[in-house]
């Protein structure tokens, strides 16, 4: 009996193990997908990260097409040398950033609960970035940054 018991509560243990295992390969494909593709025009990015669809990965923006190109035209525009994007949901606005913004700027994104390996999917190979965790509202995520 004790055999069949350990076996019965290395399932969930194993199937945890599988779920996390999946989501690693499939992060892994998404990123390799984003970081594969060339600069193309800001309407162009938006179609591609709208339809990417890599098993649980799919990174589309919350956003209002028309919304979103205006935004980043206008950042485009203005080259900043530093971008900070709160709330990053499924990291499609963020990408979408990646994409306008100078090579040598910065982009600060912070969500609650947000994962460094969950941003650097949608990274360009030459970005630099930095991620935060945490509540916008905390000072000592406010001080992290």
């Amino acid at each position: 009996m004790a055999g069949r018991s350990r076996g019965v509560t290395l399932v969930p243990k194993l199937s945890r193990a599988l779920r996390v295992l999946a989501d690693v390969l499939e992060s892994e494909g998404a990123r390799r997908l984003v970081r594969s593709r060339s600069w193309a025009p800001v309407s162009e990015e938006l179609a591609f990260i709208k339809s990417l669809s890599y098993g649980h990965v799919r990174p589309a923006p919350n956003q209002i097409d028309s919304e979103i190109l205006s935004l980043l035209n206008e950042v485009r525009e203005l080259a900043p040398r530093t971008v900070v994007e709160i709330g990053r949901a499924g990291g499609g606005s963020l990408y979408l950033l990646t994409r306008v913004c100078p090579a040598d700027s910065v982009i600060i994104s912070l969500d609650i609960g947000a994962t460094p390996r969950a941003h650097e999917r949608f990274f360009a190979p030459s970005r630099v970035s930095t991620r935060l965790s945490g509540s916008c509202a905390a000072t000592h995520t406010i001080m992290r940054s």
